[in-house]
């Protein structure tokens, strides 16, 4: 594409060179760069893209966005006000605009983004109606997969994978979309057609992320100024803060309200299924998920409305929702065992409040719970976790999770004293190996052994290295050794 095209539709204070020439790709990593690259430069909150101008230049770059004088070896310079708003436009305009193309579902919220993303997959899939999905768990295009660092990831990498999902035939995209992300405004010049709000928990505060509550709240709200119709979860406490400055359609769920314009009916939980009847937008169809909770009834509520919107058949809405794995997400274990294994994200207090007392109701034995606390995080989240445990299971197994610079008995000490504001049983196992054998051991017919905290992850962090750990293998192994 000629540097030309890029510019008559980039918003940009300056520029300096020649606009004949042919940008061949963009980066925004100097490493990525190839021959005849343009190079935009992100001042980020580790690293300053403007300190490889150089790297960039060596390795093939042609081009240069920038957001601040500097010395460089360019000819051709292009200063914009904001190097991530201008890499959200000018990959867009690479790729010819790309989301226009693609019927859009963005979904945000603390908690559910992956599940939502993941049963609104399988339906589409379901209906013929193939969908690429990018999230927590990656960015999958047909029968490919590709890992990705954040849950949403950059604007490039964003257009690049919408362009790439139309070049094999795909018109439907799911996408989470993380509240960092509409901040540092990577979903720019994405046209969603549907968003989906899930709930909101006072989480991802910090210097790295936002500064406050309200600034995590008015960055998700951004979703709803981007799309055109937006599906809100009305038993949300924070869901009139939601909707205050929205400039899109609203459609809103409950779990029971009959006021909103999509409700639940009829539910019954059976173990780790649930049945219910989906109310709203002039259906009304009966599902049954393998997911259990109401929190995931909220979660199909939601999924199976923006299906509804999408024209998705009734028959590919049951079979879609009954056949929705989440990796990580009440993900229950082939385990051929006469208890159940389950693993689960749960890795705050909310996740692990909502978690414990809503599966509680459908186990007809104990549940054994195995859960520990990250290191270099909130202090009192853990105490609170281990009196939630406490209250809620029949068993906790108190262990490690990632202890990143931290002691990990410091951690289970905490989480122990937690504990002992309750009369809860439990007993501390630092290897997390070792705690699962445990719990795995002392089950019982009926019982649920919940593993809480990693779900997706495959890896245990501490002093900054990650290692290998996948409950998934480490449940199997421990199964094999049993039958020996």
């Amino acid at each position: 594409m000629k540097l030309k095209k890029i510019l008559e539709e980039l918003n940009y204070s300056s520029f300096t060179g020649d606009m004949s020439v042919n940008i061949t790709g963009i980066a925004c990593d100097s490493r990525k760069v190839q021959e005849g690259y343009l190079f935009v430069c992100i001042d980020g909150i580790d690293e300053d893209g403007h300190a490889y101008i150089e790297k960039a230049k060596e390795n093939g770059a042609i081009c240069v966005v920038v957001s601040k004088e500097v010395i460089n070896p360019f000819d051709n310079v292009i200063m914009v006000e904001d190097g991530r708003l201008a890499l959200s436009s000018i990959a867009s305009i690479f790729y010819d605009h790309p989301s226009k193309k693609l019927k859009l579902v963005g979904v945000t919220g603390t908690k559910g983004k992956t599940t939502i993303a993941m049963m609104i997959k399988t339906m589409l899939d379901c209906d013929h109606k193939e969908a690429s999905l990018s999230g927590t768990l990656g960015m999958f295009i047909g029968d490919e997969h590709i890992p990705t660092k954040n849950t949403t990831p950059n604007a490039l990498d964003l257009q690049t994978f919408f362009y790439n999902s139309l070049k094999k035939g795909i018109h439907y995209s799911v996408m989470e979309v993380a509240s960092i992300a509409l901040k540092q405004k990577r979903v720019e010049n994405m046209d969603f057609d549907i968003g989906i709000y899930t709930n909101l928990a006072k989480t991802h505060i910090g210097k790295r992320e936002h500064e406050d509550f309200n600034d995590y709240l008015v960055s998700k709200a951004q979703l709803f100024t981007k799309c055109k119709t937006g599906i809100f979860n009305m038993d949300d406490l924070y869901y009139l803060e939601m909707i205050k400055n929205s400039t899109c359609e609203l459609i809103t769920y409950s779990y029971r309200n009959t006021n909103a314009g999509v409700y639940a009916r009829n539910v019954v939980k059976d173990g780790v299924y649930t049945h219910f009847t989906y109310i709203g937008l002039g259906r009304e169809i009966n599902v049954t998920s393998s997911l259990p909770g109401s929190f995931n009834v909220l979660n199909a509520l939601a999924a199976i409305t923006a299906c509804v919107l999408l024209d998705v058949s009734n028959e590919a809405i049951i079979e879609g929702l009954l056949l929705t794995r989440v990796k990580g997400r009440c993900e229950v274990l082939e385990t051929e065992t006469p208890y159940k294994v389950m693993i689960d994200y749960a890795h705050n207090q909310s996740s692990l409040l909502k978690l414990l007392s809503e599966i509680k109701e459908g186990v007809k034995g104990k549940v054994i719970t195995v859960f520990g606390c990250g290191g270099d995080r909130d202090n009192d989240m853990r105490y609170e976790m281990g009196e939630i445990a406490g209250n809620l299971s029949d068993f906790t197994v108190i262990t490690s999770d990632n202890p990143r610079t931290e002691q990990p008995e410091s951690i289970i000490a905490m989480i122990e004293e937690g504990m002992r504001r309750t009369e809860g049983n439990y007993i501390c196992i630092t290897d997390r190996t070792e705690a699962i054998r445990y719990a795995m051991e002392n089950a019982e017919a009926d019982d649920l052994v919940i593993l809480a905290g990693k779900g997706h992850e495959i890896y245990i962090e501490k002093n900054n290295i990650r290692t290998h750990y996948d409950e998934r293998e480490i449940v199997a192994e421990i199964l094999e050794e049993q039958k020996k």
